[in-house]
């Protein structure tokens, strides 16, 4: 009897293992600002991930991404308006994306360095690297957001961390494109190892400072929801990524993620 209680045990951990999926919690925090003559409150939300083999979605209380690597897509889902935009990967800007959101950024511009600070820390369970990034954007050449971070990451995860890595390689070309990030920047950004414990940034907004803060608050190997990485049913599919997507945006309190959407 005991022999086939080991034995059922040991079936149930290996299948537990088998279909688990990583599950992470991110802590953010966006302290309060004046702009444009509007005090703006605070922020405390929690994002999340899901992290499979082939599979990632990331969720905000407003939506989620949904990146397939078998399938060679990333999904963008906005539940506010129930819409979702379905693109192929390697992105075709020019067919896959709308003309307005094209000259939303059109005179924009950014800019920056990433730099690996040699400093070790020991967050929570995690031992971290840290990065300091300095980046600015500016429109008409005038400057009016500068930002500052401090980022701490690590490389002890169960999961594929190049496919993390090629998730948000796809977004950092997404801003490349769009945004008219610069490819020095870019390129540091995808040299940042690891995945972020903890990011502290200050921005400036036309002078105005504002504060915020991302810190990963739980990471556990967990059985996937069903449909976690399924775009929600009845959901309105738009053909091109428009500018009308993100109004509102889904992603607004995904800094560090969809820098696009602040």
């Amino acid at each position: 009897m005991k022999t086939l209680l080991f034995a059922w045990s040991g079936f149930l951990a290996l299948n537990l293992s088998i279909n688990a999926d990583t599950h992470i919690r991110i802590q953010c925090h966006y302290d309060s600002y004046y702009n444009y003559g509007i005090s703006v409150p605070e922020i405390d939300v929690i994002n999340e991930y899901w992290i499979g083999e082939s599979k990632i979605a990331f969720l905000t209380d407003k939506g989620k991404i949904i990146f397939d690597i078998n399938k060679k897509a990333l999904a963008m889902v906005n539940a506010m308006t129930q819409a979702f935009i379905e693109l192929s990967l390697p992105i075709n800007f020019t067919e896959e994306t709308a003309q307005d959101v094209r000259l939303l950024f059109e005179e924009d511009e950014t800019g920056g360095s990433v730099q690996e600070t040699g400093e070790k820390k020991k967050i929570g369970r995690w031992s971290c690297t840290g990065y300091l990034l300095k980046f600015w954007t500016a429109a008409r050449d005038i400057r009016f957001e500068d930002r500052i971070e401090k980022i701490w990451t690590t490389d002890s995860v169960a999961f594929d961390l190049n496919l993390y890595h090629y998730f948000h390689s796809i977004l950092y070309d997404l801003y490349h494109n769009l945004a008219h990030w610069e490819n020095d920047f870019i390129h540091g950004l995808k040299e940042i190892k690891g995945i972020p414990v903890l990011r502290e940034s200050q921005f400036f907004i036309k002078g105005n400072p504002r504060n915020a803060r991302m810190e990963i608050i739980e990471m556990k190997e967990k059985t996937p929801p069903e449909n976690i990485y399924s775009i929600p049913s009845g959901y309105r599919k738009q053909q091109k990524l428009s500018r009308d997507f993100f109004n509102p945006s889904p992603f607004h309190s995904a800094w560090g993620i969809l820098w696009i959407s602040e």
